[in-house]
């Protein structure tokens, strides 16, 4: 017995039951091929008041920012980096007179080089995603 070679109407009429196959089943309204994606529901943290970040020592520091991602020092300056998506925000802290040591300055920088407003970083830094 020799087979038939299929005919134009013969694959339109194989595709068309394909397709059907893969239609929302009556009365349900769901495909049977497709699930759904779930959705993320984002949840940013409200960033700090830049100036509650100044003249406080560096456990206060980190209660609102966390642990840096990088713990240096320069001379008597103690310095903290803070990683954004497209920032770095630097926390200084110098020993004050009575031995303690307290943040002095904030620095905002691009990652590209050059300053940028510390309080888009900070939000940045914040809302970073944690190791």
């Amino acid at each position: 017995m020799r087979s038939k070679p299929l005919t134009a109407t013969g694959v339109v009429l194989f595709i068309a039951g394909f397709l059907a196959a893969c239609a929302p089943q009556a009365g349900t309204g769901q495909s049977t091929l497709v699930s759904p994606t779930p959705q993320r529901t984002v949840v940013l943290r409200q960033a700090p008041d830049p100036k509650s970040l100044i003249g406080v020592t560096p456990q206060a520091v980190e209660q609102q920012l966390g642990a840096p991602a990088f713990d240096g020092s320069d001379g008597e300056a103690r310095i903290w980096r803070y990683s954004g998506s497209n920032c770095a925000l630097l926390v200084i802290f110098y020993p004050e007179a009575d031995g303690s040591i307290k943040s002095t300055h904030l620095d905002a920088r691009r990652l590209q080089g050059g300053s940028t407003p510390i309080e888009p970083c900070l939000r940045e830094v914040v809302n970073a995603p944690r190791a």
